[in-house]
């Protein structure tokens, strides 16, 4: 069960499974793209994860965003993504989370300042987690279509 304590989670709208890749530095600076988490659950019952830095402004890999990163990530790991096999549930039962390829799904959860994009993959043998994180005011921008939302 998804804990009361964390924000909102929601599927992602098609626009969005594309912010769960990386691209080139102009578009990940004008998204508001801080970084990504990579995991994986090894055996099925393991956490290993990588932090991938992207912030081309260092002030936004701050403090803060560390305390809500760990906050939700920690949030999900104690909820749904304890295992892989939890993993596999979560997206079986949420078809409309689906990529349409048959490997992906996507999840979205906001805090006041950060968005967290999660492509999720619940196979064994590949990366499980990509959780890619921004800054809301940047990303909503980009999602709205507004090209003028420089930093």
């Amino acid at each position: 069960m998804y804990p009361k304590n964390l924000p909102t989670l929601r599927e992602l709208y098609a626009e969005e499974r594309d912010y769960t890749y990386s691209h080139d530095d102009q578009f990940d600076l004008r998204a508001g793209l801080i970084g990504h988490l990579r995991a994986d659950f090894g055996g099925g019952n393991e956490f290993h994860s990588t932090w991938w830095p992207h912030a081309w402004d260092k002030a936004w890999n701050d403090q803060d965003f560390k305390d809500d990163i760990d906050r939700v990530v920690n949030g999900m790991r104690r909820a749904e993504f304890k295992k892989r096999s939890e993993l596999s549930k979560y997206c079986y039962n949420h078809p409309e989370a689906s990529f349409g390829d048959g490997r992906n799904y996507g999840i979205r959860i906001d805090t006041d300042d950060y968005s967290y994009l999660f492509r999720l993959d619940p196979n064994p043998g590949v990366y499980n987690i990509y959780c890619y994180c921004y800054k809301t005011e940047y990303l909503n921008k980009c999602l709205a279509g507004d090209e003028g939302n420089e930093n």
